[in-house]
């Protein structure tokens, strides 16, 4: 068992070991399930209190609707801000795909009776 001031020397040195080679998806996939379980978290709970304090107000499915909206704008946001480069890659990733799914040169069929 290694002690922790062998841990913490041999990471600030900076080297990765051969058991490291793929940290990278390691790492990422893993900010990622952390950051939607805690989405998932606060949003339980802003719903849980928001459902606990005015009942009688408001239809839950709206206060779901509504709060788990606002929660994920906010995360959008934060990560936004946070990486302005990744998220503009991101979104030049996306758009041929909306592109080809909101296409405006298709023909329109005309319902009726």
């Amino acid at each position: 068992m290694e002690s922790l001031s062998d841990h913490g020397s041999r990471r600030s040195t900076g080297g990765r070991g051969p058991d490291r080679g793929s940290g990278g998806a390691t790492a990422a996939l893993n900010r990622v399930l952390l950051l939607t379980g805690a989405l998932l978290f606060i949003n339980g709970i802003s719903v849980t209190l928001i459902a606990a304090l005015i009942p009688f107000a408001i239809s839950s499915a709206i206060v779901i609707t509504s709060v788990t909206v606002l929660t994920i704008v906010a995360a959008v946001a934060y990560a936004a801000k946070r990486n302005p480069a990744r998220t503009r890659a991101l979104v030049e990733t996306a758009r041929p795909l909306v592109e080809s799914v909101t296409d405006r040169d298709r023909p329109r069929r005309q319902g009726g009776l």
